[in-house]
């Protein structure tokens, strides 16, 4: 596979060096400036109509760029230097986020070949796109009043607009408890990077939040009996290990009331723990035994009209988990699961 960049913005050079682009040849660059660039296979920089000479020796012209205005140009001026439009192909196709309006019909074959990981990352660029679309679309819902929305404390962070629906509900099943005065602490097992505890905290900041987490991601010995079992990717391990507590806390609304629990749960409890009652959780903890122990711990100690968020509840593991408990009790616990990525699991007490 043979093609050609344009483009030498900071889209490009974060591409290049995170060598997305290694199984496939680049024969050189495009870029409407004079700068020059020699790319270390030694493909040399082109204007746009000296490139025009060159479209022959190559499969594709692989467009970069990231921003919206510069790829509406690209393509403006591609079509008016007669490039073929079969051989143009946008990493980022969409040209608002309003209407997703494609720049052309493009293969998404070609992107794939070009590079799997580049296709992936067009794909989860889309579906932010869309997600802010839908935030967008909700935030005059009426149901929104007070403009809870993100609190302002979130407002462009992508895992909310990617998890939009568990966030969102997250935020009103808060808001019930505060409107119905429903006593208790707030807690999440598995707060990775804080993004949730943030966003629970930010509703309920007079009240004790706690953070379980071992902060160096999951026991070795839980993860490797998934694996084994065929739960979970042995790459799961190690996707969660960049965190600290200085990372979760970092914009924690009040951290003077949250309460730090570094280890792996229960042993990370603490006496006082087992006095404290429970309004709002999150279960987070990604492992069968992790969420069976928080749903053992949590659930005895729920004030009435509080909800558990179990995260992750399309997963086997956790269905087993769930099960499990639902067997100890000797009957079946009420959910509701939502539509968001993964399933999250509701429990209302």
């Amino acid at each position: 596979m043979k093609f050609m960049v344009w483009g030498l913005g900071a889209s490009t050079q974060r591409i290049l060096k995170s060598r997305y682009l290694e199984e496939a040849r680049i024969v050189g660059f495009i870029d409407i400036n004079e700068r020059m660039f020699v790319h270390s296979g030694g493909a040399r920089t082109y204007r746009p109509e000296e490139a025009l000479n060159h479209l022959a020796e190559v499969d594709y012209v692989l467009v970069l760029a990231s921003s919206v205005k510069a790829r509406r140009s690209i393509y403006q001026q591609a079509m008016k230097l007669g490039y073929p439009d079969e051989k143009m192909i946008f990493v980022y196709n969409t040209i608002t986020h309003m209407e997703l309006e494609k720049i052309h019909a493009q293969s998404d074959d070609a992107l794939r070949k070009i590079s799997s990981r580049l296709y992936e990352e067009q794909l989860r660029a889309e579906q932010i796109e869309k997600s802010k679309q839908l935030t967008i679309a909700c935030v005059s819902d009426a149901t929104d009043k007070e403009r809870w929305i993100g609190k302002g404390l979130l407002p462009n962070d992508e895992g909310y607009q990617l998890d939009y629906e568990r966030f969102r509900t997250l935020e009103l099943a808060v808001k019930k408890i505060r409107e119905c005065n429903v006593p208790g602490a707030t807690a999440e097992l598995g707060v990775f990077r804080g993004v949730c505890s943030r966003l629970i905290h930010a509703h309920l900041p007079e009240r004790r939040h706690y953070l379980f987490d071992s902060f160096e991601s999951f026991r070795p010995e839980e993860v490797e009996k998934e694996i084994q079992r065929g739960l979970v990717e042995k790459e799961l391990w190690e996707a969660f290990k960049n965190t600290s507590v200085a990372v979760a806390m970092q914009g924690m609304p009040s951290p003077e009331t949250c309460v730090i629990r570094q280890g792996f749960f229960p042993e990370s409890l603490e006496e006082p723990d087992k006095d404290e009652r429970f309004a709002f959780v999150s279960l987070d903890a990604d492992l069968e035994e992790s969420t069976y122990q928080g749903l053992q711990f949590f659930y005895p100690r729920m004030e009435a009209g509080g909800f558990i968020f179990v995260h992750d509840g399309v997963t086997p593991q956790i269905q087993n988990a769930i099960q499990r408990y639902e067997k100890d009790l000797g009957g079946r616990i009420r959910t509701v699961q939502l539509s968001d990525w993964f399933g999250t699991i509701v429990i209302p007490v």
